[in-house]
């Protein structure tokens, strides 16, 4: 079966990014022919082009027509789409709608639900734009940028309101339960919803004696992770924790932490293979 992946790729590689080349490469490997379709917002340098961005996110009709002719030459079973935003837009759901092309909606965070991705805000959970209240994003001034608040909320608002996102998505695929119950809470059709969990090749255990020596994380290290509360049970727990990746988006998370806790930096694939093992 021929499949079509999109994804706009977010400046610095994270999550979904990941996902979508394991599940190009699993679906490759059980013998569909996978046409990878990608943008990266590391090219959009320049004010001119980060402009651009603002009103493609909302809908960009150049995105369609490339779609539309790729739908046209290829001419894939379905369309699995991992991130729209900002150089795809729900426009290239119009596109395949119009070529009767089917779409699987992978949902890797909350973006299609809160205009930040997170349901965040100073730190605590927020919900203020449940319902269809996207310009709550904007009053907050979520992003810390008024511009890029409004573009968020604009562009969170007309891909609801339009119907092209519900309407253009066959299923939305949600990468945890929890994350499909806060699609329904938010008026997304629950026969819609399905749960397809994330996955990692792990690398061979063959040879280990014991139970290991420490508890790993892998990850991003940024407050939406949970890092707090890991580092909170480490205290209480005394257990060695080794955590993995750059810790930037923590300014001061290395000293504060429990003397039990070593932090080993962002780390390449047989850095992490060795660091599982």
């Amino acid at each position: 079966m021929k499949l079509l992946n999109v994804h706009n790729r977010h400046v610095g590689a994270g999550g979904s990014e990941v996902m979508f080349s394991s599940m190009t490469k699993l679906l490759r490997d059980r013998g569909h022919d996978v046409v990878e379709v990608q943008k990266d917002n590391a090219d959009l340098r320049s004010p001119f082009q980060k402009l651009g961005a603002f009103g493609s996110a909302i809908y960009s009709p150049s995105a369609k027509r490339e779609m539309a002719e790729l739908l046209k030459r290829e001419r894939p079973a379905a369309v699995h789409v991992h991130n729209l935003f900002p150089q795809f837009s729900v426009s290239i759901l119009d596109a395949c709608r119009e070529a009767a092309i089917p779409v699987l909606f992978h949902v890797h965070d909350y973006k299609i639900s809160c205009p930040t991705a997170q349901h965040l805000r100073n730190g605590q959970i927020c919900t203020k734009c449940n319902g269809g209240r996207e310009y709550f994003c904007a009053i907050h001034n979520c992003r810390g940028s008024w511009p890029m608040s409004v573009g968020y909320a604009l562009r969170n608002m007309y891909a609801r309101s339009s119907g092209k996102l519900v309407d253009g998505a066959s299923l939305f695929l949600t990468c945890s339960g929890f994350v499909r119950d806060r699609l329904i809470e938010n008026g997304f059709p629950a026969e819609k919803c399905r749960t397809l969990n994330n996955f990692i090749d792990m690398p061979p255990f063959a040879g280990r004696n014991g139970d290991g020596e420490y508890i790993a994380y892998v990850g991003r290290i940024s407050p939406e992770k949970g890092i707090d509360v890991l580092l909170a049970a480490t205290e209480k727990s005394k257990l060695p924790v080794k955590i993995a990746g750059d810790p930037k988006f923590m300014p001061g998370v290395v000293e504060r932490a429990w003397k039990n806790v070593q932090f080993v930096g962002k780390l390449d694939r047989p850095a992490t293979d060795r660091f599982l093992q």
